[in-house]
């Protein structure tokens, strides 16, 4: 696949992320009180996503960081011709 053919998909993440980014802000500016009951393990769980997600993007970059350098490895050093 091209670069050119890949912008689309970029610039649909990029609209998507932002889109997601201004409704979660909307949501938090304009805020009213809760007058709702969070039981205590609640915390107990929003650790638990805080840590998983950490680990997770932990995960996603040494697997992007190991593809990366393998692809990068393949290459013929600069000035040999195929």
């Amino acid at each position: 696949m091209r670069n050119s053919e890949r912008r689309p998909s970029i610039r649909l993440a990029l609209t998507l992320f932002q889109l997601a980014a201004g409704i979660v802000l909307a949501f938090c500016l304009a805020g009213q009180p809760a007058k709702a009951y969070a039981d205590p393990g609640s915390g107990a769980v929003l650790w638990q996503l805080f840590f998983a997600s950490v680990v997770s993007i932990g995960f996603h970059f040494r697997k992007l960081r190991f593809w990366f350098t393998k692809r990068w490895s393949r290459r013929s050093p600069p000035g040999s011709t195929l």
